[in-house]
């Protein structure tokens, strides 16, 4: 799959699916690495989707809720969000 598209792209396509739906990104890139043998880039582009998918569920609930809402939410959000970003440097 990394032959076709570069890992660039590969992060990029997971970013854009994040603002979405994270279980398709999970679900594809998982029988992708099974295929190539190499999970790193697709570890990173699920932790992408992640991020962005999280960071998508707090705007949305600006939105619907309200800002105070969104700030309290955006918190916890922060919080989880810098524990997968830490846990994609460390590995």
């Amino acid at each position: 799959f990394e032959d076709w598209l570069g890992i660039i792209d590969i992060v990029a396509i997971c970013t854009l699916q994040g603002l979405v739906d994270v279980d398709a990104v999970t679900v594809s890139t998982a029988r992708q690495a099974v295929l190539s043998g190499d999970g790193t880039v697709m570890v990173m582009a699920v932790g992408v989707a992640l991020m962005v998918n999280t960071l998508a569920k707090v705007a949305y609930i600006a939105l619907i809720a309200g800002r105070a809402m969104a700030l309290r939410l955006g918190v916890i959000a922060l919080a989880a969000i810098s524990g997968l970003a830490l846990g994609l440097i460390v590995t």
